[in-house]
């Protein structure tokens, strides 16, 4: 009975094997059917919110997503959802690249989502398109309108016809139809580095008055450059105002043609002392330029109140940094300053004279990180003696023991400068013996100090005199700065008020 039953059973199924197969294709072709409308609607969903995410700059959730909901998929599952993955984020770096060029998205927070992009391995078909028209961008926000021309017009060779592309290729030419060349005089002022802590530099000790006349506050920099923005002044690299050329086989010094937008300025900015000298430090100014963790410049500094400071809004450094990053048109090629070191008791807040100290090496190694930092960025360095010696005063012979010491200890951690910076702004004649060793040093630029803008081409050298901005220029010249910006609605009262020497500055 059972045989039969068995045998029965197995026919039954034998039956019912077509009929089985049939249902199982007709599941599998609806199946089928309905995959892409299902993947359709997963991929739009997930990849709609991975660029959500990364739009509101959750950057880490944002990949934990991508990888949750497409990366880790089997197959053709996972290939189907990088490709709505792809085209979505093709359309957000599209918004992303209008927002930054409708000045709505710094350029820090998109290239930080361009990089989540990049670490999960996400290649819209427009980054290429995107990254050009940002790095090109970049360049016509500091004058460079010819390189980011010739980028737009490369890149288009990529991408032809690109609607955005070709409105960039005929902003460029308009823009750079508009530039002149600038015939003006070209102005240099120079700072030394800014009263961070106030109470300290006005204690009516016997370094009060020097700083009251010497120094400027934070309030006052952050004053005077906002002026000089408004004033249409932009920052020049002195190198990109001189070129060289060959006259009857003569290297000689000359004005190189600088093409502005009408009405803008040139100026040259230094840093006298950057280096943080004892007395500074216990007065009131930082203690040493650092890098964060992020790689950008800080002062380190140690309050009255005995807490360590790390701070972005103390020092020039910095305080510039920041400006030229919301406007970047105060800088031409990215420009921002020259520093003048000295070199007897280290640089910027290092103590790098001293080889036999045991802290040495971690010193040098560290001013080392700060100033390629500080080079990447826009600052270049000159020499202001190593001694802080008044040149017209000392003899050739000191004057060369100095010059050797600075290029002994100063110059390996900066790299060669052609620009003397005199100490106390005194400068010695073209004839005088002292004048040329400078020159046979390798010195080409010789910066005095004066009221105006001056400037001087000679053979093989350049003179130029810079206006020092401080107590005396800002109280007692207001006349003399009145080009630059009006000293009285400067002058920071309130603080000045508590010294001795307020009587330099009435308000």
């Amino acid at each position: 009975m059972n045989v039969i039953l068995k045998h029965r059973m197995v026919a039954s199924l034998k039956n019912k094997v077509p009929m089985i197969f049939a249902i199982l294709g007709m599941v599998m072709m609806f199946l089928a059917v309905l995959y892409p409308y299902g993947m359709n609607w997963y991929g739009n969903r997930a990849a709609d919110r991975f660029v959500a995410l990364v739009q509101q700059d959750q950057y880490r959730q944002a990949k934990l997503w991508y990888y949750k909901t497409c990366a880790n998929l089997p197959g053709a599952m996972g290939k189907d959802a990088s490709r709505y993955f792809r085209q979505k984020t093709e359309a957000g770096l599209e918004l992303w690249t209008g927002d930054y060029l409708a000045q709505q998205l710094n350029k820090d927070l998109l290239d930080s989502r361009i990089d989540v992009l990049s670490q999960i391995g996400i290649k819209p078909g427009n980054l290429t398109k995107c990254r050009n028209i940002i790095y090109a961008q970049e360049l016509a926000n500091h004058y460079e309108v010819t390189q980011a021309g010739n980028i737009i017009k490369a890149t288009l060779q990529i991408y032809p016809n690109d609607p955005l592309l070709v409105a960039k290729q005929e902003e460029y030419r308009k823009q750079l139809e508009q530039m002149v060349i600038y015939r003006g005089p070209i102005q240099h002022i120079f700072f030394h580095p800014l009263i961070a802590y106030p109470e300290l530099a006005f204690d009516q000790d016997a370094m009060s008055k020097g700083f009251n006349d010497w120094f400027v506050t934070i309030r006052e920099f952050n004053l005077i450059i906002e002026s000089l923005y408004k004033n249409n002044y932009i920052l020049v690299n002195i190198n990109d105002i001189l070129e060289k050329r060959t006259v009857n086989g003569a290297t000689v010094l000359a004005l190189r043609e600088l093409r502005l937008p009408p009405g803008k300025k040139p100026l040259i900015l230094s840093i006298d002392d950057l280096n943080y000298y004892p007395y500074m430090i216990q007065n009131g100014t930082v203690f040493k330029l650092v890098l964060d963790k992020q790689g950008n410049i800080a002062t380190y500094s140690v309050n009255p109140a005995q807490k360590e400071i790390i701070a972005y809004d103390n020092e020039i450094i910095p305080i510039l940094d920041e400006f030229v990053r919301k406007h970047p048109d105060f800088s031409y090629k990215g420009a921002k300053g020259i520093i003048a070191l000295t070199g007897y008791q280290g640089v910027l807040g290092y103590r790098t004279n001293d080889s036999n100290s045991p802290a040495y090496a971690d010193e040098e190694k560290q001013a080392r990180a700060v100033i390629q930092r500080l080079k990447a960025t826009g600052w270049s360095f000159a020499s202001h003696g190593y001694g802080h010696l008044d040149t017209p005063k000392i003899s050739l012979e000191r004057l060369a023991v100095d010059t050797l010491k600075w290029k002994a200890e100063v110059e390996p951690l900066v790299g060669p400068s052609e620009v003397y910076i005199y100490p106390f702004g005194s400068r010695v004649s073209p004839e005088d013996a002292r004048f040329r060793y400078l020159q046979q040093a390798g010195f080409k630029v010789f910066c005095a100090v004066g009221s105006g803008p001056y400037i001087h081409f000679g053979p093989e050298y350049l003179l130029m005199d810079r206006r020092h901005i401080d107590g005396i220029s800002l109280c007692t010249q207001a006349d003399l700065l009145r080009d630059l910006f009006n000293s009285e609605s400067i002058v920071d009262y309130s603080i000045r008020e508590s010294t001795a020497f307020y009587s330099n500055c009435p308000p």
